[in-house]
């Protein structure tokens, strides 16, 4: 159970999440709101759905100029601990999928169940569309996104929010794609240092390979401070970049306005700290690990992917 204030007491809830991914707040002793997002309905007849390899329906939604925002299938993996996101369900009859607005989340970190994919921003005010696709059949609704009302911000201001929170979602992506390939990289010197323990042939490339690895290490613990497992621990280590700039869109999105021009000052900051550490990544790929893979291939053995 869990509790959230109301106007003068708390209310208990469970969060429960169903079959295709959707997380629903069911409140047990006070009212529920209504659900957050654009509700599409469908019909899908038996013979559609024979027709289609697999039986599979796809939900793609697309804004005005026809650029795809996300896709959402009926295909689930098996073992729920694969699953990630949200799926459709492709059941003979009448079928619903409630969309969130929000542009997808970004990367994956690997070894890390703290730090949590990059946000996608809220969807702009607008014209949007729905293809529903099973196997060749197929059928596409344009839909609005509306404005509340008692927000006067111009669709001008949004759309310079909007394009923040992009480019604040794309930096975070190009970090987690950077700590992606040093983790990947350390993990293969690792592996090549414990084979080759004992060859004394290899005594130089296994001295160069310890020397690279705490030199990814020095550039990733620059983008991400990897001792955080929960979010007391920032009580004991210092934020790095990838949680300084995480900590950005909460700031922005915290109104329907125009970002401050402080929001743009940081986020300029943080950018330019990081591409610093990603061009020092890239070159210890394209140099020292050009290198070593050089020495392993005078060795025969397999070389290091970077």
């Amino acid at each position: 159970k869990s509790y959230h204030v109301t106007i003068g007491q708390n209310a208990t809830f469970y969060l429960e999440q169903d079959e295709t991914g959707h997380m629903a707040k069911r409140v047990i002793d006070a009212g529920d709101d209504l659900p957050r997002g654009v509700r599409f309905t469908y019909l899908l007849d038996a013979a559609v759905l024979d027709a289609a390899p697999g039986g599979e329906a796809v939900l793609t939604i697309s804004d005005e100029k026809g650029n795809r925002i996300d896709s959402f299938s009926s295909t689930m993996p098996e073992d729920k601990k694969d699953r990630y996101g949200q799926f459709i369900s492709a059941k003979p009859g009448m079928n619903s999928f409630w969309w969130s607005m929000n542009y997808p989340v970004g990367e994956k970190m690997t070894d890390t169940d703290f730090h949590e994919r990059p946000a996608g921003p809220l969807a702009l005010p607008g014209v949007y569309s729905a293809r529903l696709t099973v196997g060749e059949w197929s059928m596409e609704q344009n839909f609005n996104l509306i404005k509340d009302p008692r927000v006067k911000t111009s669709q001008r201001d949004l759309k310079a929010q909007f394009e923040l929170m992009i480019a604040i979602q794309n930096k975070l992506n190009e970090i987690v794609v950077g700590v992606n390939t040093s983790r990947a990289v350390k993990a293969r010197i690792t592996d090549w240092t414990n084979r080759l323990a004992g060859n004394e042939d290899a005594a130089k490339v296994i001295a160069a390979c310890t020397r690279l690895a705490k030199k990814f290490d020095k550039v990733e613990s620059e983008l991400v401070q990897k001792e955080l497992t929960s979010f007391g621990d920032v009580l004991n280590y210092r934020e790095k970049l990838f949680e300084k700039l995480s900590g950005l869109p909460p700031v922005v999105r915290s109104a329907d306005s125009k970002p401050t021009q402080q929001s743009h000052d940081v986020f300029e900051k943080l950018s330019g700290q990081a591409d610093e550490q990603l061009a020092a990544l890239q070159k210890l790929i394209d140099g020292d690990l050009t290198k070593i893979n050089s020495q392993l291939s005078d060795l025969g053995v397999e070389i290091i992917g970077g």
